[in-house]
């Protein structure tokens, strides 16, 4: 039982430092949105927010990440994770509406078939 208390003190300490990190990430990448690291920096803040299971913040840098690095390569990650997080949320409309944004963008995209489950999925209410 004092293992289990220990590790969970650990992971919780773990889990609180990610926040600050994720936070700095994000702010130093809009600050500096003119370096070829800024974009990654906005994004990787943005996981660290979805692997805590923070979607709405997570969302809201995927969305306005689209707006501030319209040059950005991966784009397409943005919409899919923009709608799982939707997704993640209870909110399958809005994901869905992502979902249809990525399949017209990127038709052939290798996720392709795995937004289409998930679309598939949502639309006949299993989510």
């Amino acid at each position: 039982m004092k293992k289990i208390l220990i590790v969970l003190v650990l992971f919780s300490l773990f889990v609180s430092a990610l926040i600050p990190v994720s936070d700095q990430l994000i702010s130093q990448g809009y600050k500096h949105r003119d370096k070829p690291w800024a974009a990654m920096a906005v994004v990787a803040g943005g996981r660290i927010r979805m692997y805590l299971r923070q979607f709405p913040e997570a969302r809201g840098v995927f969305e306005t990440a689209l707006q501030q690095f319209p040059a950005y390569p991966r784009r397409d990650k943005l919409h899919y994770w923009i709608a799982l997080c939707y997704e993640n949320e209870n909110n399958p409309r809005q994901a869905r509406v992502w979902y249809a944004n990525f399949l017209t963008q990127w038709p052939t995209h290798p996720w392709a078939n795995r937004v289409r489950e998930r679309d598939a999925r949502l639309e006949a209410g299993g989510w």
